[in-house]
């Protein structure tokens, strides 16, 4: 994988820039990124890397136009130098059912059961930790 360094930097200069100029953006933001270290879905990185391959993950904030929620996302598709950190992972089977299947099977039983599982994505393990240093409000440093 290339050096992505640079390009990560650009993405949280940017980001910065953003939340500046809207204090409730750059709060939220803050609360989501304390989230994550106070869960220990993240932890702050030591300053020296104790690895030779490295990849830095770009993050930016969404927000729902309905919700007024605002939801951090990862971006493993940010291109370093035409490659990115999705072209690196292993790709399982296509697990998602047709609507149609759902729907149609959801009536054959007598019980129907629905749930909605808090934070999935952020409880998946990697066999190797991915490092970012955060300062105290969750900007990479």
């Amino acid at each position: 994988m290339p050096e992505s360094y640079d390009t990560a930097m650009r993405r949280l200069r940017s980001m910065e820039k953003k939340l500046s100029k809207n204090d409730n953006l750059k709060r939220e933001y803050c609360e989501q990124i304390n989230n994550l270290l106070k869960n220990g879905y993240a932890e702050p990185a030591p300053n020296q890397s104790t690895s030779e391959r490295l990849w830095y993950l770009p993050h930016f904030a969404v927000t729902h136009p309905q919700k007024k929620k605002v939801r951090l996302v990862f971006d493993a598709a940010a291109r370093t130098n035409g490659k990115c950190l999705n072209d690196a992972l292993l790709t399982g089977p296509d697990l998602i059912r047709s609507l149609l299947g759902v729907l149609v099977r959801f009536r054959q039983g007598r019980v129907a059961v629905s749930a909605d599982i808090k934070e999935m994505f952020l409880r998946v393990k990697s066999e190797k930790k991915i490092e970012t240093a955060y300062d105290s409000c969750g900007e990479i440093t």
